[in-house]
């Protein structure tokens, strides 16, 4: 999953598509967290370990989670009388990857 969305990233680069470029570095970027180790779980001392290896349900996790996020925005905005075009557009691009 982790490499289809650094390939559709290229793509989205080369096709200078701006709100695709935005949803996915934002996919990989809470990828990249979530294989984060905890700083608490380290011993003291130790300056280089190893990130955590996600499965692809880990990833699908945090892909839902970042969807989540997008719709619980776009209910804000909507309360408010806001324009919720651009979450609605990058739900839409993230929903591809569910």
């Amino acid at each position: 999953m982790r490499e289809r969305l650094a390939a559709d990233l290229t793509d989205a680069l080369r096709a200078k598509d701006l709100r695709r470029v935005k949803v996915l570095r934002a996919a990989l970027a809470a990828i990249a967290n979530a294989e984060a180790v905890d700083a608490s779980t380290v011993a003291r001392g130790v300056t280089e370990v190893a990130r955590r290896e996600l499965t692809d349900d880990d990833v699908r996790a945090v892909l839902v989670a970042e969807h989540d996020e997008l719709v619980a925005a776009v209910a804000d905005l909507r309360a408010h009388d806001r324009d919720t075009t651009d979450l609605d557009a990058r739900i839409e691009i993230l929903s591809a990857y569910l």
